[in-house]
């Protein structure tokens, strides 16, 4: 009688849980929502690169770039991948929705990994454009952004790139690649560009893209950078300007070129940037003056030599380093007294201040705007020549 009683509650017990798995299941089913937002591939268009520009009665063009489907079999090298459309709208939100007006497909903005502002509207107010980039969900927060120069954004996207199916990847992937290779342009993504937009004491700058010619053919080029003051371009930085800016906002640095000239000579030498280190303090003059000091060492790799002296003994490597501490002395006064010109803290020096003391921050924000230009600042660099690639002399010739 035991056992069978045992086996009789054992059945009940498992009843009981199977009444209970039934109702949450149904509790739950009003939760599974399914693909209510499917939307089929085939109705689908893959965007590469998004741009905006102002139009005389401050409406926004709305430009998108992108990818032509394949037909098979593949269409041949010499015919372009990609697709340029652009519509007018009274904001950018507006704008993309009218997209739909002209294209039987659904833009993916999930893939642009590209956005150009027009030169004109990043002059007038990039609160124009910002909102649609950080509250639009399908919008990349690592997608990079640029600045038109001297066409429109619309017109950049029309242009194709060399050995790019489009130049919106093309222009991504050439902002990534001379970073380690030439220094002179630091890529900055939308989540960079709210971030500095929003931080006390810091302004960005964007790199600038131009229409160009490569061998009679239209292609694009990086040449300097947008200068911003609070919500719109005052002024560009030149590419040797933006080389200065390079070593006075990043911490740390790795790759690229510093070509100087030998001293006492008119050959030049290039030099590889192993590894560099760039801190910033405050401190006050025996006046009183805020002073901001910038220390700088960087390692480099003799990489090249334009000429026939041998300069790798020890007392011209020493003269080689001399000359490579004036030359990123120069690059970085050129920089700063650029920015103090056109009252643009790139620099970074008012957060710098709000980050280490906030109290004094908070005397001097109101008049930071007048403040900065007059602002002192000293440099400290240290280079050190460690290595000469595959030789230790220059070529003895006859």
């Amino acid at each position: 009688m035991d056992s069978l009683s045992g086996v009789s509650v054992f059945e009940g017990v498992k009843v009981l849980l199977r009444r209970w798995l039934q109702y949450l299941l149904i509790l739950f089913l009003p939760l599974l929502c399914g693909c209510w937002n499917l939307v089929d591939v085939n109705d689908t268009a893959i965007c590469t690169a998004v741009g905006v520009d102002l139009t005389p009665e401050n409406n926004i063009l709305f430009s998108l770039q992108l990818a032509k489907p394949a037909p098979l079999p593949i269409t041949g090298a010499n015919e372009t991948q990609m697709l340029a459309v652009t519509i007018e709208g009274q904001t950018a939100g507006a704008a993309a929705r009218r997209m739909n007006l002209l294209l039987p497909r659904i833009p993916l903005y999930e893939h642009a990994n590209s956005l150009v502002i027009g030169e004109k509207l990043a002059r007038k107010d990039l609160a124009y454009v910002i909102d649609l980039a950080i509250r639009n969900r399908h919008v990349q927060r690592n997608m990079l952004v640029f600045v038109s120069s001297g066409s429109r954004a619309a017109d950049i996207l029309h242009t194709p790139m060399p050995l790019y199916p489009n130049s919106g990847f093309g222009l991504n992937n050439t902002i990534n690649l001379q970073k380690d290779r030439l220094l002179k342009y630091q890529p900055v993504n939308v989540a960079q560009l709210v971030r500095e937009l929003s931080t006390p004491g810091i302004e960005p700058v964007l790199p600038l893209v131009e229409s160009s010619t490569l061998n009679g053919k239209d292609t694009l080029k990086l040449n300097g950078g947008a200068v911003f003051k609070g919500r719109k371009v005052v002024g560009t930085l030149n590419p040797y300007e933006m080389m200065g800016y390079q070593w006075i906002r990043n911490p740390r640095l790795q790759g690229g070129l510093l070509t100087i000239t030998v001293p006492g000579s008119t050959d030049k030498v290039s030099l590889e940037l192993l590894h560099m280190q760039q801190k910033s303090s405050l401190h006050r003059t025996s006046s009183g003056d805020l002073q901001v000091n910038i220390q700088l060492t960087a390692d480099f790799d003799f990489f090249e030599q334009k000429g026939a002296e041998d300069v790798l003994n020890r007392p011209r490597v020493q003269d080689l380093q001399q000359a490579a501490n004036e030359e990123i002395k120069r690059q970085i006064t050129a920089c700063i007294s650029k920015a103090q010109g056109m009252g643009s803290d790139i620099t970074g020096w008012g957060a710098l201040i709000y980050t280490t003391e906030p109290e004094l921050w908070a005397e001097l924000k109101e008049d930071w705007e007048q403040l900065y230009p007059g602002i002192e600042y000293s440099l400290q660099i240290e280079t050190r020549i460690l290595s000469s690639s595959l030789t230790t002399k220059s070529f003895p010739f006859h």
